[in-house]
């Protein structure tokens, strides 16, 4: 594990000062570089993490603002999830497919990529990870102490993302089904205490959003999640995360992935099914609750199941490894999930250049090739989210394009340039279809968030 950790450690810090997208930059501008005081009493929208702008805020602080000091928490959180992983996972695997998860954790992707991502993703996970954890041990020994520590750190989590308050609920119904139904684990459980633990991390999440509750009911009654809603659809989610996994960890390694963490997964659900309970019922929580209050469904708000997963693929070698041995239930060869383990890294490592080689969204690079062209005379001009980025962050006077019929008042003359990205999300989707239509591509700065290329076109030439 100290091997492991430290290849986390190497594999997040690598490229972690690479250019920001556009969630980071809003971020950094909307939150983390306000005085503190204000920072604890504004809540700019629903996609303002917190917990993380407060520790962005400090890390900046302490080292200066950069990309990486923005980004070191999402890092840190990244790494520390790793050893929750295994943590969790001694509770109820061997320790040969606890390390097995964790490895896989420390190597993914995905994980990596969420590991330098300016946003409160990891924390999220690690939360999830280290409640599931207090909880199974307040069960386990009705114990106070990790009841209480259970309710602070779901607040902690809450109150870097709201959706925490799902996984907190999806626990709820899981404890809450074994008492109603009188099962027999449930028998010795202190039903009071777990009661009051939940009570207490609702009181303790509100404490932390009242400096900011207007904010937070304008922001939830607000008609822009409702518009987003309608693209980020449950079908849209499921089909970014597919895209996502095979184009980040590559066909092989997503398919043996989801293979092992399917058999995993059966494999426990029959062996420990309030483990198993625990760790899957809030991804079905949030799921729901997001498409009956017609939110905006994303891959990332599923991101906190990644220490999930994890353990079910290293509980899909250890069933492996119990074949080694002539039965799926028999105690699982150490030396076979290690190698299972190895093997999968190793096909999923080719991947993680790519991570590397290329910023989440090439900001940077489009700006640099703008103010080339502006010298040369060409008009400039933004659209959609790009505007917001170049206007708060990069400083640029150039025009923003917000309607469609603004796109006809472009001077021909004076070739004009029109720079977007993220065109599925333009207030005005009539002006992105007029951009598709009217407006050829000269220079695509690509990055490896998902839709998320900066295009740099011509206007008044069609594609």
């Amino acid at each position: 594990m100290a091997a492991t950790i430290a290849v986390a450690v190497f594999l997040r810090v690598a490229g972690l000062g690479a250019g920001l997208w556009y969630d980071e930059i809003m971020t950094l501008v909307l939150s983390v570089r306000l005085p503190l005081a204000q920072l604890l009493t504004t809540f700019p929208g629903v996609n303002v993490h917190p917990l993380y702008s407060l520790l962005a805020h400090a890390s900046i602080a302490l080292a200066g603002e950069s990309n990486w000091a923005l980004r070191l928490p999402a890092a840190v959180f990244g790494v520390v999830s790793v050893a929750a992983v295994w943590s969790l996972g001694r509770q109820f695997l061997s320790p040969a497919e606890a390390w097995a998860g964790a490895a896989v954790l420390a190597t993914s992707y995905h994980h990596i990529w969420f590991s330098q991502n300016a946003r409160g993703y990891t924390l999220l996970g690690f939360a999830t990870l280290v409640s599931t954890q207090l909880l199974l041990s307040a069960l386990r020994t009705g114990a106070t102490r990790p009841l209480a520590a259970y309710a602070l750190v779901c607040a902690l989590g809450v109150y870097t993302h709201m959706t925490m308050a799902l996984v907190v609920a999806g626990q709820a119904a899981v404890v809450g089904a074994c008492l109603l139904c009188r099962l027999r684990i449930a028998a010795d459980w202190p039903a009071g205490r777990l009661v009051a633990a939940g009570a207490g991390a609702a009181l303790l999440s509100a404490a932390a959003y009242l400096p900011f509750a207007s904010g937070v009911l304008g922001a939830l009654t607000a008609q822009a999640p409702h518009e987003a809603a309608r693209v980020a659809t449950a079908g849209w989610a499921l089909g970014e995360a597919v895209r996502s996994l095979f184009e980040g960890a590559g066909a092989v390694a997503t398919l043996v992935g989801v293979a092992g963490a399917i058999v995993g997964g059966w494999s426990l659900m029959r062996r420990r099914p309030l483990e198993t309970a625990l760790l899957a019922v809030p991804a079905l929580v949030t799921l729901g609750a997001m498409v009956l209050l017609r939110q905006p469904v994303r891959p990332r708000f599923f991101f906190f199941m990644a220490g999930a997963a994890a353990l079910c693929v290293g509980r899909g070698f250890g069933v492996l490894g119990g074949l080694a041995r002539r039965g799926p239930s028999a105690e699982p060869s150490a030396r076979v999930v290690v190698a299972c383990a190895l093997c999968f890294i190793a096909a999923s490592l080719p991947a993680l250049p790519r991570n590397y080689r290329l910023p989440k969204q090439d900001f940077d690079g489009a700006v640099q090739f703008l103010e080339a062209r502006e010298q040369q005379g060409a008009q400039i001009t933004a659209a959609g989210p790009a505007c917001l980025a170049l206007e708060r962050y990069y400083a640029r006077t150039w025009r923003c394009l917000e309607k469609a019929d603004e796109f006809d008042s472009l001077d021909p003359r004076r070739s004009p340039l029109v720079v977007y990205t993220l065109a599925d999300y333009m207030a005005d989707p009539l002006l992105a279809k007029r951009i598709a239509a009217e407006c050829a591509p000269i220079r695509v700065f690509a990055g490896t968030l998902g839709g998320g290329d900066l295009t740099v076109c011509a206007a008044g030439r069609r594609p």
